[in-house]
């Protein structure tokens, strides 16, 4: 539930006073219970869960607003402000099992017998903000804006809590100078530029601070250290510059929107791994810097304008470069996602994007003429069975014992033998180089019709369940596709483009551009059919229309990644263009109608 309260006090004609409350609060319960005949229960003789939870927030602000008008010819709006906003979460969880009586159900857990899991955490933070803006326009031709803020937050070590953020923009309506004011071609023509700081808090509460978590040893319960304090915790800061340039022609018939801009992010808030020597694991840090720089594009079009008829376009294209520029005194830090059979994914790397995958080169598939057997005495012996020994010349991997069917990998450094520190280079990136959209809007009498298509270009996916589902887990009981069960890698067919099933495939396993995929993609992303009904019958019962109308959402998309959907995020800001059997989006079709009374 949301709420919210406000107050206004004109003090003076220019001065205004406003003072806002609002807030939220929500609480939730959950409960589960698994007989011992479902597969859920059975193992646990029954089962059953009770999860609740709370959260609400508060934010208090009052401002002062002054506006004023001189001479006709300059108009000074400012606004100072103070606020302050709270959150708070609490959440707790009990599971029990093994029921001897499961008539009561969830309603009397005290009958299970055993205890599997009691869970409680609390979280919570605070922040404390100053800010102030003024505009100051002359003649609506020359506008200037000025914004300062304080932020402080209970994030952060007590000598760091608070940063500060200026920022200043300008704009230049040229379309009002007299040069073009009665000009037939240009309606609109304003020039923007503007420099600025933000903060970023966006970490987990208390991290300024020493933690410790649960951990057994020898089977009893106890505590360990987790991660390590650091006081000098602050804000991380981006400034940016920016270059616009709006233009309108034809009376806005077509209006074109371009924004450069160049961003330099520094103390990046980063949980880093420590030496194990310190006693604890990780440790929140300020650490390295980024940049970011694009361009914009927005061009909006009308491109029939009749009575009945009319049909308007709008198209984006963006692209954006990251860089990683400074990493302390390191080259790179490594990216792991726990959870899979990959787990040692990629690298942030001084020079590289955010989003690498770091390993090896895939480079076809070890043939039976890369080796010699040692059981050659005897050709009935199965290829499975066989003793590989890999000819003079031929690359090797280190430590693995490769046989045919197995990954071969570039060997970059020419020493003739594929090794960790020698032969893993940047194998993907996961931010696409060009990406927007077009919709078109047609109206014609009392029918309209919308649609939106959707783009990415030049991102690339590391498709983890490539590994999963290719035949090559040590094991069974594991899936597997079609196309690697018909292609596969065998002595009758010696592929260079598939590798072999189960245990032979000994190289699998390992972090390589075997399993990135180009995941560009173009999806029809809605759809929209609607017909307006008026008239005067239903005028006379106070009805003011209807429309009915059928929407699509995600109707079709258009890619060559071999996955669910290209359009994936691992969770993990270091390396989002990670699969790892990610959900695929959706497609809806409704029928609806909508009336006004």
């Amino acid at each position: 539930n949301n709420f919210s309260t406000y107050l206004n006090y004109q003090i003076l004609p220019e001065l205004k006073f406003t003072a806002n409350l609002g807030g939220m609060y929500s609480s939730s319960k959950g409960k589960e219970f698994y007989g011992n005949l479902t597969s859920w229960g059975a193992f646990d003789n029954g089962r059953a869960v009770i999860q609740g939870q709370q959260a609400y927030s508060l934010s208090n602000t009052y401002q002062l607003t002054y506006n004023k008008k001189f001479r006709n010819r300059h108009v000074l709006n400012a606004m100072g402000a103070f606020e302050v906003f709270k959150y708070e979460f609490e959440n707790s969880l009990t599971e029990m099992g093994n029921f001897k009586d499961e008539a009561t159900g969830i309603n009397d857990i005290s009958k299970g017998s055993v205890l599997k899991r009691v869970q409680s955490s609390r979280d919570g933070n605070r922040r404390l903000s100053y800010f102030a803006r003024a505009n100051y326009n002359i003649l609506d031709k020359h506008l200037l804006t000025f914004t300062y803020r304080i932020d402080g937050s209970d994030k952060f070590g007590p000598g760091n809590r608070f940063g500060q953020f200026p920022s200043l923009a300008y704009a230049w309506r040229m379309s009002e100078e007299s040069f073009l004011k009665n000009s037939n071609l240009v309606s609109d023509l304003k020039l923007r530029a503007s420099a600025g700081v933000i903060g970023n808090e966006r970490i987990p509460s208390f991290r300024y601070m020493a933690r410790v978590e649960n951990a057994f040893y020898g089977g009893e319960l106890g505590l360990a250290p987790a991660s390590r304090s650091n006081p000098d915790l602050k804000w991380e800061s981006t400034g940016q510059a920016n270059l616009g340039l709006d233009l309108g022609l034809f009376k806005n018939r077509i209006v074109l929107s371009t924004d450069i801009y160049y961003k330099e992010t520094r103390d990046m808030l980063l949980p880093l791994n420590v030496p194990s020597r310190t006693g604890y694991f990780t440790e929140w840090r300020n650490f390295g810097r980024m940049t970011n720089k694009g361009i914009e594009i927005q061009l909006s079009t009308v491109n029939i304008d009749k009575t009945n008829f009319r049909w308007g376009t709008d198209f984006n294209i963006s692209t954006n470069r990251n860089r990683v520029t400074k990493l302390g005194n390191v080259d790179f830090i490594p990216v792991t996602l726990a959870g899979g059979w990959i787990t040692n994914i990629g690298r942030v790397i001084v020079g590289e994007q955010i989003g690498t995958a770091y390993g090896y080169i895939f480079d076809g598939v070890y043939q039976i003429d890369d080796f010699t057997w040692q059981n050659n005495s005897d050709p009935n012996i199965p290829h499975a069975n066989r003793t590989y020994v890999l000819k003079e010349g031929v690359v090797a991997v280190q430590s693995v014992a490769v046989k045919p069917g197995s990954f071969k990998f570039r060997d970059l450094d020419g020493d003739n033998n594929i090794t960790v520190d020698g032969d893993r280079t940047v194998i993907s990136r996961s931010a696409p180089k060009y990406f927007g959209g077009i919709s078109n809007n047609l109206q014609y009498k009392n029918f309209d019709l919308s649609f939106f298509f959707e783009y990415f270009y030049g991102n690339q996916v590391f498709n983890e369940p490539l590994y999963r589902l290719g035949g090559a887990f040590p094991g069974t009981w594991m899936n597997m596709s079609s196309d690697l069960w018909f292609n596969r890698w065998t002595p009758e067919n010696p592929t260079n483009e598939y590798g072999t099933t189960a245990n032979l495939n000994t190289t699998a396993n390992l972090t390589s551009s075997y399993y990135v995929e180009d995941a560009s993609w173009l999806r029809f992303k809605t759809a929209s059919l609607g017909y307006q009904l008026k008239n005067k019958w239903l005028e006379d019962k106070g009805i003011n229309s209807i429309r009915l109308y059928l929407t699509g959402s995600n109707l079709f998309t258009f890619t060559r990644y071999s996955g669910f959907d290209p359009e994936i995020n691992s969770g993990n800001p270091m390396m989002p263009g990670f699969e790892r059997v990610s959900y695929p989006r959706s497609k809806s079709v409704l029928l609806g109608i909508t009336a006004s009374f």
